[in-house]
């Protein structure tokens, strides 16, 4: 079983016995482009945070979890 099985097993049912349902639910999403880090004349990004699961309360209002 890997992650992704036991997400599924085990997290979905207890979302959708909380009441959510599945076009408020969104599994693994990048939520943000990364940091960027400027030093002196150069600048690079950090990497994406990632939440498992990304619940949608409304449609412009989201709540992220891990």
């Amino acid at each position: 079983m890997n992650e992704a099985d036991t997400c599924r097993t085990f997290v979905l049912p207890k979302l959708y016995g909380a009441g959510w349902s599945d076009d408020q639910i969104s599994e693994q999403r990048y939520f943000t482009d990364g940091r960027v880090l400027i030093f002196r004349d150069k600048c690079r990004r950090e990497k994406q945070k990632r939440a498992d699961y990304l619940l949608k309360y409304r449609r412009d209002f989201s709540f992220g979890g891990r």
